[in-house]
């Protein structure tokens, strides 16, 4: 999270990277909290893991204003802006897709549990599905928004939210960014608390009524391709997406006059590794709602307000946090069998075995998202770098 010419923030570097490593540890314990058989025994570790993803997009509505507004002003298009988007991102939603289609006809024949939709499809389906995903389109008849890689779901709404910043949100006065992002914070508390907007506005909703109604416990939810999850998607985006630009263009800072790198990730895994749920329905909205419109926007003013001065400690936090995105588009297709795994045999091994097995996974999973960083996503974001800048011979300017 930075533009040329300034200082990383590395505070907000280091608390990206923890999420982004925090995400797989999340899915990895995931299967254990569904109380199937006798894998209850093995603890759910950071039970309100989900809560990145609203991190992330408050990151990214933070990051956008604070790195591009001084470009928009100095004459960038928006041809440039979305070139240089793209550029950044894309590369792992295609690895990540890649990914998926390798481990789903690696492992479809013996672990039954993949999208069952998908393994139904003939040749020229899982084409069509193949090619959506690799430009993040959905696909009628599966049943996630990007069915090989599940995770980039976010992606699909990140997109979305770069193209309103760069034709809408951007032009928007403080004003106008503090009322929308109130609005917006008031139908997040709605879906968090379970409030039935159809009795408020007298409306017949049945995507809000089940909104409203919905035995789950958390917010967590928008990765399948259906209406209600689109609701719930866009619920969880629009906030944390306008309260990071509002925060970023304030220039409110906190500061913490010591300690402030390792008191803003104690607090930040506090609210993570808090058990699942935290209470019933309502209680776990409360919480839900104080992390996501308190903890998260001050860890994200003290990020700014708190310098670090060691150059080793911020190498290490800017490793982490550009290592975060790989590995969160890189991990889930390994999570379909690892959750084929814990549901047909983890009854049969103790808990403890599933522990160390866990972490061998997370293991292998963290040194393979290393890879997908340093052979695919650094080597490939400079080629497209070199082409859009038109900058002589792309093999010159890589060697370069």
């Amino acid at each position: 999270m930075h533009s040329q010419g300034r200082e990383r923030n590395v505070i907000a570097d280091a608390l990206r990277g923890a999420a982004g490593l925090l995400v797989p540890l999340f899915h990895i314990s995931e299967p254990y909290g569904w109380k199937r058989g006798d894998v209850a025994s093995v603890p759910q570790i950071c039970g309100h893991g989900y809560l990145c993803v609203e991190f992330f997009l408050l990151l990214m509505g933070f990051m956008l204003a604070h790195a591009y507004d001084r470009r928009w002003r100095d004459g960038m298009s928006t041809g440039a802006f979305f070139l240089r988007r793209l550029r950044r991102l894309h590369p792992l939603v295609v690895s990540g897709v890649v990914i998926g289609v390798i481990v789903f006809f690696a492992q479809s024949m013996g672990c039954p549990l993949w999208d069952k939709t998908l393994k139904a499809f003939g040749p020229w389906e899982l084409t069509g599905a193949i090619a959506a995903g690799l430009f993040l389109l959905p696909y009628p008849g599966t049943g996630f928004l990007v069915p090989f890689n599940p995770c980039a779901w976010t992606l699909c709404y990140e997109y979305a939210a770069n193209i309103l910043y760069a034709l809408f949100v951007r032009r928007l006065g403080l004003v106008t960014l503090a009322v929308l992002s109130v609005v917006a914070g008031l139908w997040s508390a709605s879906f968090a608390l379970h409030v039935d907007l159809n009795a408020i506005f007298g409306t017949s909703c049945e995507v809000v009524a089940k909104a409203a109604a919905r035995a789950r416990d958390s917010i967590e939810i928008g990765w399948s391709l259906n209406p209600y999850h689109a609701y719930g998607a866009c619920v969880r985006l629009f906030f944390p997406f306008l309260f990071g630009m509002f925060l970023a263009r304030t220039g409110w800072k906190i500061r913490i006059p010591r300690g402030g790198l390792l008191i803003c990730l104690a607090v930040f895994l506090l609210v993570l590794f808090t058990p699942m749920p935290f209470g019933g329905k309502i209680q776990n909205g409360v919480f839900e709602l104080m992390a996501l419109m308190v903890v998260f926007p001050l860890l994200l003013l003290a990020s700014a307000g708190t310098p670090v001065v060691s150059g080793k400690t911020a190498a290490v936090c800017a490793f982490f946090a550009e290592l975060s995105y790989p590995f969160y588009m890189s991990h889930y297709p390994f999570i379909k069998i690892h959750n084929w795994w814990v549901r047909t045999h983890s009854a049969n091994y103790s808990a403890g075995f599933c522990f160390a097995l866990g972490v061998c996974e997370y293991l292998a999973l963290a040194v393979f998202a290393w890879a997908v960083m340093r052979f695919w996503d650094r080597p490939t974001q400079k080629i497209l770098g070199a082409l859009s800048s038109g900058r002589g011979r792309v093999g010159r300017k890589v060697e370069g």
